[in-house]
Parts: structure tokens; sequence; C-alpha cells
């Protein structure tokens, strides 16, 4: 009686598991709901396991599959059993060869999976080690893995007649990234070379988690890689993914097939060829040397106006649209951009043949090439265009953009000598676009700042107040602490007519304060119709001089 009933229970979970099975096959999958109330719950070796039976049938659908090949890391990664997901990877690959859908999650999951692992003997395992071994970097290994799932899935995606062009599109994004992983920026020399997928590659020494095997930080940029000639290495469209001669051919012909399948897609497409220019041929890239910006103080001396190609061939604002300045590995150089790559042309197209996001993100982009370049009134016309087309942004952070380039705006800096009344009291005031700026100037009471001191340090506080400390902090306390016991009387107020330079440019100005006693002021500058800007003035009446000798 006993073995009729047992034999009836596994009767019943037979089919019951069955029903599961067919149920998800038919899009309502209880078995996969069941796996993530068990994960939800923290059950991650339940869930796990439910995955594993859902991947390992050929009878689970397109969807239940997909969400549990991204559901099983999780399990495993909270299990402390990674080391697991490249068995269960490929004999669900072997099980499922024909279903390019899932050929193409399964290279995700190998893009995005930790690339370290670990050697004992001649085992290679993924993860981390609790004991002594030899620890290598994956991530090569597991890009090649990628590409060759991903060529894989082309060859089944182009025979499916039901492929929509929207998921074409996608794959040969995802395509194009496999390529391009870990060739972006620093590493972009390697995409000269030709990956060779018949094979994976032997694990390289070394631990990515730990940083030790990466480049860390823009001081490690030698600059975009260039050919023999000299002149900046870019990639053209091969005739077909088998005819590429490069990494970088593949990875153009792969956004190429992208760009066909739908508008935006193409529009995508022209955006990533257009950030891969400006990453490399971009005048940032010049960042780290001292004329990448010319000193503000310079503006005063010459007109940026009047400068051109041939006085100053190293001053970004006379650059052409067509044309940038960049670091490259042999040095710096000025040069026409590659027709395929001029970043400053795609971004316009995109603008100009979207009317959605896509166009949105090309006038941003836009608006900070042409700021870098020091070329404002153009980057003033993209930010109008932009805002036209689709407003101001949160907060209107488009339209405060646009006011720092065009608005009347000045700032005061002080001079770091120290100064004599004789002398009047003399700082810089930079500005832009205004013409008329009123300063006005207070005393400050030291002595009440000084007695506040006193007081603060008889009180014996647990820690200093550096506000009431630091006598150099006065200026943030009258702004920052609204602590205007401290100001005395108006001293003198006084205009100055300015000048400013055409093209958005800043230009600098020495003020001298009509100011003949010593002591502390707060001067105050009003731009007119613009901003308003203070400053603490310190003018002394003794100085102390030192003057180094030697013994005779």
């Amino acid at each position: 009686m006993l073995r009729l009933i047992y034999t009836l229970i596994c009767v019943s979970l037979t089919f019951s598991l069955t029903g599961c099975l067919f149920a998800a096959e038919k899009g309502g999958s209880p078995l996969f709901e069941q796996a993530q109330k068990e994960q939800k719950e923290g059950n991650y070796k339940n869930a796990f396991e439910i995955y594993q039976k859902l991947l390992l049938d050929k009878t689970t659908d397109q969807q239940t599959l997909t969400q549990s090949l991204r559901n099983v890391p999780t399990c495993l990664y909270n299990l402390d059993r990674i080391a697991e997901i490249d068995a269960l990877l490929e004999e669900a690959i072997e099980l499922h060869a024909q279903n390019w859908r899932f050929l193409q999650e399964a290279a995700e999951q190998y893009e995005s999976a930790q690339h370290h692992g670990y050697i004992i003997g001649d085992e290679l395992t993924r993860g981390h080690s609790r004991g002594a071994a030899t620890y290598v970097n994956l991530e090569e290994r597991d890009r090649v893995r990628a590409l060759q799932l991903l060529v894989q899935a082309m060859g089944v995606m182009q025979q499916d007649a039901e492929a929509t062009a929207e998921e074409k599109g996608e794959f040969y994004f995802n395509l194009a990234g496999a390529v391009y992983m870990g060739r972006s920026h620093y590493d972009s020399w390697k995409l000269q070379a030709l990956t060779d997928l018949s094979e994976l590659p032997e694990a390289e020494e070394g631990n990515p988690r730990f940083g030790g095997y990466r480049r860390m930080g823009g001081s490690n940029f030698q600059g975009a890689p260039v050919d023999n000639a000299g002149n900046p290495i870019v990639f053209s469209v091969p005739e077909s993914w088998e005819k590429a001669a490069s990494d970088g051919e593949r990875w153009r012909w792969a956004f190429a097939q992208a760009a066909e399948s739908t508008k935006a897609h193409k529009m995508r497409v022209k955006l990533a060829l257009g950030d891969w220019g400006q990453t490399l041929f971009g005048v940032q890239t010049l960042q780290d040397h001292p004329f990448f910006y010319k000193q503000l103080n310079a503006a005063s001396e010459k007109d940026p106006n009047e400068l051109d190609s041939t006085t100053a061939p190293f001053s970004v604002h006379t650059l052409s649209e067509e044309e940038t300045l960049a670091k490259l590995a042999n040095g710096i150089k000025r040069f026409s951009l590659p027709e395929d790559f001029s970043y400053i042309k795609l971004f316009l197209e995109v603008a100009q043949e979207d009317d959605g996001s896509y166009a949105e993100q090309a006038l941003g982009r836009l608006e900070n090439i042409f700021k870098n370049r020091r070329q404002y009134v153009r980057a003033a016309e993209i930010l109008r265009e932009n805002i036209k087309r689709f407003g101001p942004g949160n907060n209107d952070y488009k339209q405060k953009n646009l006011e720092q380039i065009v608005g009347n705006w000045g700032e005061v800096q002080a001079e770091n000598e120290t100064q004599l009344p004789s002398q009047g009291g003399k700082f810089n005031y930079r500005f832009r676009n205004g013409k008329s700026v009123h300063f006005e100037a207070t005393e400050i009471n030291l002595d009440q700042l000084l007695k506040d001191c006193v007081a603060h340090l008889k009180s014996h506080p647990d820690q200093l107040d550096p506000l009431k400390t630091q006598f150099e902090n006065i200026g943030q306390q009258l702004i920052e602490g609204n602590q205007q016991k401290y100001l005395g009387k108006k001293v003198a107020e006084w205009d100055v007519e300015l000048e400013p330079l055409e093209g958005h440019y800043d230009k600098l100005k020495t003020i001298t304060a009509p100011l003949n006693q010593a002591g502390v002021y707060f001067i105050t500058a009003k731009m007119q119709e613009g901003n308003e800007t203070r400053i603490v003035l310190w003018m002394n009446d003794t100085i102390i001089a030192s003057k180094t000798g030697r013994w005779l």
C-alpha cells in the first residue's frame, strides 16, 4: 500500500513538473515565478536549481530562457559558487545551439562575468581562491568566447525570417561591443590586430579585481595611435566580417550593419562613431598641456580674435569644424579629421536628421565641444537651438549654461602680494560681456573679530571653530555666516567702464581702489545687468622684510 502511494506521488510530481514546463513554453512559466520567489526570499540554492532545470530544457520558452540565464549569476554569486557558471553556460549553449537569441545572451554573460580566476595545477577556475593559487585575468579569454558565440549566432540569425529589424540592429550593436571590449581610449591601439577566434587564448597572469594588470589614471594616455606616416589610425568598413583585416574593421562592419536596420540605430551608430572620434582626437586630449587653454591674463594683453592658425597654431579657438588639435602617439598635431570620424559633422547630422532624444544628445555634445574649443559664439548657437527644440532642461540647466556664455559676468581676484596704502588697493577683475561695474568698499571691524576670537578661546570649547580663529576666513563668515556685525562703514564706491572682448571671451582688468588707509576691506563688485561678487582686501601699514645673508 505504501509503495502504491509513493508511486502515485512520484507520478503526480512528474506531471506537475511537466505541466510547469509546458506552462513556461506557453509563456505562463509558474516554475520561473517560483524561482523568482525563492530568489527574492534569499533561497538562492533552490532558485538556482530551478533556473538550471529551465536552462537545460529544450521546451523552455525564449523569454524564460533569457531571464533565467540573467538570474543565474546572482544566485551563484550569493552562494559563492560562481565557478560553476562556465560549465552550466556551455551545457546550455550546446543544447540551444540553433537559438541565436540564447547564444547572444550567453555571450553577454561572458562579457559581464567576473574576469578573474585562479589556477591550481592545470585547472582553471573562475572566481577567488581561499588558498594559495596563481591568479589570472580572464577578460580577453571571455571576450573571445563571447565573439565566438556571436559569430555562431549571426549565421543562425541571418537565416531567421522572423528576426525583426530592431532585433538585428541590437544584435550588431552587441557584436560591435564585444569587438570593442577592452579597447576603449587607452587601449584603442589593440583594434589594429585581428583577434583569432579559432581557439580561446590562454589566461593572462594578473588579477583585475585588485587592479594589478590595468593602467590607471589619465596621465598614462600616450596619444591616439598613428601609422608609419604619422597620421592617426582610423578604420574603414570592409566588404564582410570575414574580409576584415583588423578588429577595428570588424567593429566598423558591425556598426554598418546596425545602421542599416532602423533609423534609430543609424542615429546611435553616428553618435557612437562621433564619440570615438571625439574621445581620441578632441582638443581635451591636450588638457595636461599648458597651452590647452591660454592663460586668462593673456587675454588682457592680446585679443584672441586677432589670432589665427598661422600666428597661433595651438590656439583651439582658431580651429575649423573640419579640423582638430589633438595629442597623438607621435606628438601634438593639428590636422583635418577623417570624414568617417569627423565628430562635429556626425553630431550635426544627428541633430538635423533626428527629432528626438538622439538629436538632443548630439546638441549637448556639440555644446561641450565648442566650449572646449573656446568657440563660445558657436556654443551659444547650439544651446539656443537645443532650448528651442527640446526645452530648457531639468532645473533650466540649458538656459543657465547659455547665460554663463552670453550674460554679463565678472569675478574679483585678489593680488597675492602685500599691499600698502600709499599704492592704493589693487586687485584683478575678470569679466565677459559687461560694459560697466560698480564697486563698494566697506570696512571690516577687525577689533571686534579679535575680541570674539579671544572670547571663543576663553570658553574652552571641545573643538575650535575655524571661522572664529582663522582671520583669513572672515570673508566666508560675512557671506555664508551672515556675520554683518563685523562690517563697519562704507568708505568708498566707484564705477569702472569696461571694454569687453567680442566672442564672449574673458578679459582681465587691474582695478585700483581709492583706499589710502591701512585696514581690512570688504569689496563688492556688481556687474551692470549681471552678477555680484565679493572679496576681502587686506592693506597693511607695516611690512616685515627678511633677507638671507651669509658669513664672510
